[in-house]
């Protein structure tokens, strides 16, 4: 996404977003099964003012799991 460090993290999210994922980082994503009706994907992403609006656009929907670095910020 637009300017700001490169960094690899975990998103978890819900399965209905699975397709949102897809359209920003590609369909070779790779996700696994989170328990429930979650999902992981492990994705690289310029920490920017882009990539956090288009996180927070999913509210409760989706998080940063990893690094901690990450989601504390």
């Amino acid at each position: 996404m637009y300017g700001g460090p490169k960094q690899t993290i975990v998103l978890e999210f819900d399965s209905k977003l699975i397709g949102a994922v897809y359209d920003r980082f590609g369909e070779k994503v790779a996700m696994m099964p989170s328990g429930g009706d979650r999902v992981v994907a492990t994705v690289d992403v310029q920490l920017s003012p882009t990539f956090w609006g288009w996180l927070f656009q999913f509210g409760r929907q989706m998080r940063v799991i990893s690094p901690e670095t990450v989601v504390k910020e």
